[in-house]
């Protein structure tokens, strides 16, 4: 049980700190936020977890900053970071409950 609760509330608070900042965080990409990709690699993760705003745009506002091939590397570093960090936590969180359906 304190495993879905620990799961449960770092999700929302990574829900509700994209939900808060969503929009300003693509508002620093689009202003050419371009200081550290590291950075932008993890906002671009972030925004991928909780779509605030659709991906697609997030991609579209990387390429025209990155370059195409820059800006698609970091777009697909992002999503596959989601993609690894939402599967380790339904793995670790809720495996039990899903192996006992």
């Amino acid at each position: 049980m304190l495993r879905k609760t620990l799961v449960f509330v770092v999700l929302l608070t990574l829900f509700l700190v994209a939900l808060l900042y969503g929009e300003s965080f693509a508002a620093w990409l689009d202003a050419g936020g371009t200081e550290s990709i590291l950075l932008t690699a993890l906002i671009a993760t972030l925004l991928s977890l909780f779509p605030v705003i659709p991906y697609p745009i997030i991609g579209g506002i990387l390429g025209a900053i990155y370059g195409p091939y820059l800006g698609s590397l970091v777009t697909w570093i992002g999503s596959s970071l989601a993609s690894i960090v939402m599967f380790v936590f339904i793995r670790y969180g809720y495996q039990d409950s899903v192996n006992a359906f």
